[in-house]
């Protein structure tokens, strides 16, 4: 049977990625990020971050920032086809190990303050949350801890996936869901 939601009469289909296509779903993440994380968060791109002592690089798909909350987030797309245990595993573990090194939080927040100083609307976004008076300040005071946890949006949650969350770091693994409208599609 297949999967169908209804709403006012209308009725959606689960959306299937093409060709196993990993950027639409970043895509619809990005553009849906303030409804998962609420109206203030700031989303940016992943970048590199290295493990301390071997140097190994690693870049997560985007970072999440509270700033209100002085919490942050490290997310990692994928679909639920990729292997769990071989690609995504080692993925965030990488992470983990990354973030705690503080040379490469401080340069974290040297990059996400200049994309602000850079970009007007997240700079009056960041006005209108009144903390643009000590931004850098605040950008310090939340990356100087470790991030909330690493979250894993993925198309489908499988049974393999919630035995990531048994991991030694805290893990979210978060079920993003796409629709389409009958007859219309995405």
């Amino acid at each position: 049977m297949k999967k169908i939601v209804v709403k006012d009469g209308v009725r959606y289909y689960p959306y299937n990625y093409k060709n196993e296509n990993e950027k639409e779903l970043e895509d619809l993440f990005k553009e849906h990020v303030k409804y998962i994380f609420g109206e203030n968060s700031l989303f940016f791109e992943g970048t590199k971050i290295k493990t301390e002592h071997s140097g190994i690089g690693t870049i997560p798909d985007g970072f999440v920032l509270l700033l209100e909350d002085r919490k942050w987030y490290i997310v990692e797309i994928e679909l639920s086809t990729h292997q769990i245990f071989s690609h995504i595993v080692p993925q965030i573990t990488k992470f983990n190990i990354a973030i705690k090194n503080t040379s490469e939080r401080l340069k974290l927040i040297d990059t996400f303050y200049n994309l602000i100083q850079k970009d007007i609307e997240l700079k009056y976004k960041i006005t209108k949350m009144g903390v643009d008076d000590e931004l850098y300040k605040t950008l310090k005071d939340t990356l100087d801890k470790s991030p909330e946890s690493i979250v894993i949006v993925i198309d489908k949650i499988t049974s393999e996936l919630r035995e990531v969350q048994d991991l030694p770091f805290e893990t979210i693994v978060l079920e993003f869901k796409t629709y389409c409208r009958e007859n219309v599609g995405l």
